[in-house]
């Protein structure tokens, strides 16, 4: 079977470890070795090696999923005049900055454009997806573990989401007995109650 899971988190405060599937990854065998030891560790990582019982994505804001690499219709320079040619060359430079897109903006751009104008419109309207997160530089302070004093001032990054913002994680579930067997779902939400990342 090869059905796609969805995880819905709300961050509770702000992270400094991005929501990366290696990251999250690691987390899950931190965890298993915590609750199960470091046989399980092994168990687990052997079979992900051998056969993959599932494919983990990035966190995503809301339900928007990742911009295409690749996808704005080709146009021909030599077939549409100089304007045209600026107007798509702007378009495209826009759609380079655009980093997440929703599904209904992901099924339009498989469908193509037929007219420069219309490329143009499409590109105005992924500008107005809101904003998934916010990163500010926080001062934090060390402390020297032998002598129990400050050891100094270092800065560090921090993403911030809006308190009632909503991040998804998806998983393609392989190997489903396999899957449950490990119990990786109950598993992640676990790593995400007991807290995520540094």
């Amino acid at each position: 079977m090869n059905s796609i899971l969805r995880i819905s988190l709300r961050p509770l405060a702000s992270w400094v470890t991005p929501l990366r599937a290696d990251s999250i990854m690691g987390h899950l065998c931190w965890h298993m070795a915590q609750t199960d030891g470091d046989e399980m560790v092994a168990q687990f990582i052997s079979q992900m090696q051998s056969s993959p019982m599932f494919v983990l994505s990035d966190g995503f804001p809301g339900e928007m999923l990742p911009r295409p690499l690749v996808g704005l219709t080709k146009w021909d320079s030599t077939q549409i005049g100089k304007e045209e040619l600026i107007q798509y060359l702007r378009a495209l430079k826009e759609y380079k900055r655009i980093k997440y897109v929703t599904p209904t903006q992901l099924h339009r751009l498989e469908k193509g454009f037929d007219t420069l104008s219309d490329l143009g419109e499409y590109v105005r309207s992924l500008s107005q997806n809101p904003v998934a997160s916010r990163a500010d530089i926080a001062i934090k302070n060390s402390i020297d573990r032998d002598t129990n004093t400050a050891a100094g001032l270092y800065d560090q990054e921090e993403f911030w989401t809006e308190p009632e913002a909503i991040w998804s994680l998806y998983i393609r579930v392989v190997h489903e007995k396999v899957f449950d067997d490990f119990r990786i779902l109950d598993r992640l939400k676990e790593v995400f109650r007991a807290g995520y990342g540094a």
